[in-house]
């Protein structure tokens, strides 16, 4: 028979219930946690994974952004501008830059209008990059589910960055915006692409909205993969910087 009283004789008081499970956080709230508590967000997204709200907002803006610069950018002057900083080019015949021009305008064209197309195929690269690092690099145990969440949410940075874009091309001259790096969020502006085309680009690598995702990501892989935060930051920042210098690399051709 349990023994209900303690030594003094007194009734032993009931043990205090279990404390109730916190609910979880809904859609979105995960999609305004994600700019103010990330930590707790990335928390609640290891817990119960989910994609749905914030890949389908990252992609209504890609779409927005991408009307509104088809819309504001002259194509033909911007790949014509590209083409007269491109040193190879000066010998080329006048027909055939004109054409050139004309199959850069079209196709520029068309690629604004696919990029939200290809939102979820990039989710989906950024969550297998992550799986491969966090988990058999570093020993992690998140799942695709939780990472392709995490890097949904980590692409919210974006429509920050694309409104940014659409508020730009009404305030300024759209000629006058550089496409390959309209906000001057970067160390760009520190070493003119005559310097070095490498560091140029490297420098444009640099970006606040670029480290900001990386952050988010990072950290979204440590929580989820039950790691450190240094090594869910390295998870994504060790293919991140391979992917700049290979980039910043191929600058060097143009």
């Amino acid at each position: 028979m349990e023994n209900t009283e303690n030594t003094a004789g007194l009734p032993i008081p009931p043990e205090p219930p279990p404390p109730l499970p916190q609910p979880g956080k809904s859609a979105f709230e995960r999609v305004i946690g994600i700019f103010f508590e990330p930590e707790a967000t990335f928390q609640d997204i290891a817990r119960s994974p989910g994609f749905i709200v914030p890949l389908l907002l990252v992609m209504i803006c890609s779409a927005g952004t991408a009307a509104v610069m088809v819309n504001r950018i002259d194509m033909r002057d911007f790949i014509a501008k590209q083409l007269d900083k491109n040193p190879r080019t000066e010998s080329m015949p006048a027909a055939q830059k004109e054409q050139a021009i004309e199959n850069g305008a079209k196709f520029g064209k068309i690629g604004f209008y696919v990029t939200p197309v290809f939102v979820p195929l990039m989710m989906l690269i950024i969550a297998g990059v992550l799986m491969v690092m966090a988990n058999f690099v570093f020993g992690g145990t998140a799942t695709f589910k939780q990472l392709f969440s995490v890097a949904a949410h980590a692409q919210m940075v974006g429509i920050i960055f694309g409104l940014l874009i659409v508020v730009i091309l009404f305030l300024k001259d759209p000629a006058d915006v550089d496409l390959q790096n309209p906000i001057a969020s970067n160390l760009g502006l520190l070493i003119p692409i005559e310097t070095s085309k490498f560091l140029h680009r490297f420098a444009i690598s640099l970006d606040i909205f670029s480290l900001w995702q990386v952050y988010l990501l990072g950290t979204g892989a440590a929580i989820c993969g039950r790691l450190s935060k240094a090594k869910g930051i390295m998870a994504i920042g060790i293919p991140w910087l391979v992917w700049v210098l290979i980039v910043s690399g191929l600058a060097t051709f143009q």
